[in-house]
């Protein structure tokens, strides 16, 4: 008697320092994980997502029939990566068609925040509404829109790079070649490197422990990287009308309400100072981003079935 196979398809989330591989039944349960370090490089990165889901799948009862791999850095239609710096993809990197040909199967590529505030849409349910942005606070920023549940990616790819938009009154050098861009403010690269020349240790939970026993130069930090994430926040509701905007990102899930309910605070003393602002309400639309579960493994699983036809859970 032939063995019966179960259908499964996986989720690829692709960090700067880690690698989620999630395999997912064919009613969208997860059923699997791993973690490992992400290599530098395209030949690198495609060797090892090509062996790693091999092996995520290699069980008799599996048979894999979609992929889905959220990166950070831009992603052409054909699954084409480009300007990933952070994983060390400099040139145009054909990652879809040549992960499919090594698997025999469709794999679909999405930005790393897209797909995240696609997982997060899917896993929030109802409490998403019909419109999220997902704000991704991690070595960079960046945000993710979901509209009418689908991902808002822009004519040329560019929807959410708000990290690279500058406040007024900024000053600091962006890599962009801008001065002034939020993610020089706001971001935990940024933090880092202005903790560092404060002589604070640690990561971005240890500036906000600082700043809470009175260190002046923590709380100068905090307060800058508040101030514009609230202005970023002000900036995405009012142009896009979201009902939710989730804080993501390793920063801003480790901070989780440490952060957003000063971003919240700022917020709602705008709307005490505005009618029109308090009239719809902008500091009581902040939450977390969704807890155990992989939301960038979860969009980019969900992205594939929306393309390639998998019927898709929302649980």
């Amino acid at each position: 008697m032939t063995p019966r196979h179960e259908d499964v398809t996986v989720g690829v989330d692709v960090g700067g320092t880690s690698t989620r591989i999630v395999v997912f039944s064919d009613m969208g349960d997860q059923i699997d994980a791993r973690t490992s370090p992400t290599p530098l490089g395209g030949s690198a990165l495609l060797e090892h997502l090509g062996a790693g889901i091999t092996e995520s799948v290699a069980v008799d009862s599996r048979r894999l029939t979609r992929v889905g791999v959220g990166i950070p850095g831009g992603v052409a239609g054909d699954g084409t990566v480009s300007m990933a710096l952070n994983i060390g993809i400099e040139q145009p990197l054909r990652l879809g068609p040549l992960l499919a040909s090594r698997l025999g199967v469709p794999v679909r590529v999405e930005n790393d925040v897209n797909a995240a505030a696609l997982g997060a849409f899917v896993r929030l349910g109802a409490a998403a509404g019909s419109r999220l942005a997902y704000l991704s606070i991690g070595t960079g920023l960046a945000a993710g829109f979901v509209i009418d549940g689908e991902i808002a990616r822009g004519s040329r790819g560019a929807a959410g790079e708000i990290g690279h938009i500058p406040l007024p009154h900024g000053d600091r050098p962006c890599q962009c070649g801008q001065v002034g861009c939020i993610e020089t403010v706001a971001s935990g690269g940024a933090l880092n490197a202005r903790m560092r020349a404060a002589g604070i240790d640690g990561r971005a939970d240890d500036l906000w422990s600082a700043a809470e026993a009175g260190d002046a130069a923590a709380v100068a930090i905090r307060d800058d990287a508040v101030a514009a994430l609230a202005w970023c926040c002000q900036a995405m509701l009012l142009m896009l009308d979201v009902d939710r905007i989730v804080i993501g990102g390793g920063v801003g899930i480790g901070l989780g309400r440490r952060l957003i309910d000063p971003i919240a605070a700022a917020l709602a003393e705008r709307e005490r100072q505005s009618p029109f602002l308090a009239s719809i309400g902008l500091s009581q639309r902040l939450i977390t981003s969704p807890t155990g579960i992989e939301v960038g493994a979860l969009g980019a699983d969900r992205s594939a079935r929306r393309a390639y036809g998998v019927a898709e859970s929302l649980t």
